[in-house]
């Protein structure tokens, strides 16, 4: 799964991912997307990545940004 180069994205909504099964076992990839914030990224890679840890690469993000 690859979320990159959206320059305007700044949220990654998943709604309730209880309607169905979402899980990534390979790779994921969330890369220069300026306004998203990382923790949003790396909160995304937690629920769903199930993979090698060398799996998910999170880079070029908004590192400034806060999660509630």
């Amino acid at each position: 799964m690859t979320v990159s180069a959206n320059a305007r994205l700044d949220s990654l909504m998943l709604g309730t991912a209880t309607a169905f099964p979402l899980w990534v076992e390979r790779s994921l990839f969330v890369e220069d997307n300026p306004k998203l914030p990382t923790c949003r990224a790396t909160a995304l890679a937690a629920s769903v990545f199930q993979g090698e840890a060398w799996g998910v690469n999170i880079d070029r993000n908004d590192d400034a940004a806060t999660c509630p």
